[in-house]
């Protein structure tokens, strides 16, 4: 049996959770206590749901989702690096290559044809 104390013993991430896998729309912006509140009006979809042991913070640990603030800093993270070692050097001047367009400006091959010699050659 699902009750109101079972439900406030879990933290919202989790509450939200639960709601969005019984496909409820319209309650993953509210506060836990309407949250709580809309989860007793259908508490048949929610009779899996027992007591949790913990209280507080740190008792569920959600998915986590990449965002593309954080996608991005990993990425400059990596390219940074690959900088520190000429092969990762000219893994990035290889890959700038292989990126051009169809049609890529003459001036543009031969600089990037340049630097590539230009980091070979360098110790």
């Amino acid at each position: 049996m699902v009750t109101r104390e079972i439900l406030m013993s879990h933290p919202i991430k989790y509450l939200r959770d639960e709601v969005r896998k019984a496909n409820i729309m319209g309650f993953l912006t509210t506060k836990k206590e309407k949250l709580v509140d809309e989860m007793m009006k259908r508490k048949e979809m929610f009779m899996h749901i027992k007591p949790s042991g913990k209280k507080g913070k740190g008792s569920y640990i959600g998915k986590k989702r990449d965002t593309p603030k954080k996608q991005a800093a990993a990425k400059k993270q990596e390219a940074l690096e690959m900088r520190k070692t000429k092969a990762g050097r000219l893994a990035i001047i290889e890959d700038r290559i292989n990126r051009l367009p169809k049609n890529p400006t003459p001036g543009r091959i031969e600089a990037l044809k340049a630097q590539l010699r230009a980091e070979k050659g360098r110790r």
